[in-house]
């Protein structure tokens, strides 16, 4: 990670607190904590260009990745948190040429609707090179802390995406209404 990585990465951990603080001089005391924590586990298994052949789905058994993530979130409004998640991507099978281990720092941004959450980001991928792709994840709130949801990722440099299940675990934070 270079320099310039890290302090982009700085700037977007604090782009949120500027952001609530920025609404004049309206005074108003949080009645929540506005912070919370994520932490998920998710397998993706590749769907994309296998060698000359037509787009396909796999399973993890042909090639993907399995994902865990650590996210620190602010919540910025009642329906709309910023999250900065960094994820260990360890592979599970080398299925087009990519078994290393990689690292993802993924701004994202995410909506709360009561149980049910869409989260979008843009997942930057250091490892064999950098790479940038898309991120997208929609889901439910279990208990008030769990959440599962489905997750897609697309990679347009390795022509590749993913499409799996996420599990996890959010701590600290508002809890979400219904």
């Amino acid at each position: 990670m270079t320099m310039r990585h890290f302090i982009c990465m700085l700037v977007l951990l604090g782009a949120p607190r500027v952001l609530a603080q920025s609404g004049g001089g309206e005074a108003h005391a949080p009645a929540e904590d506005a912070f919370a924590l994520r932490l998920g586990l998710s397998a993706r298994p590749l769907i994309g260009l296998s060698g000359v052949s037509a787009i396909r789905t796999h399973t993890l058994r042909d090639g993907g990745w399995v994902v865990a993530d650590v996210a620190p979130s602010y919540r910025l409004s009642r329906l709309f948190a910023a999250e900065l998640g960094l994820s260990a991507m360890v592979p599970v099978k080398d299925a087009w040429g990519f078994p290393d281990f990689r690292l993802a720092v993924t701004p994202a941004a995410r909506l709360d609707a009561g149980p049910v959450y869409a989260r979008i980001g843009v997942p930057l991928m250091f490892g064999e090179g950098f790479s940038l792709g898309a991120q997208a994840a929609v889901g439910a709130t279990l208990f008030d802390r769990f959440y599962v949801g489905v997750i897609g990722e697309a990679n347009v440099r390795d022509l590749l995406g993913m499409v799996g299940l996420e599990l996890g675990v959010r701590f600290g934070g508002p809890k979400p209404r219904i």
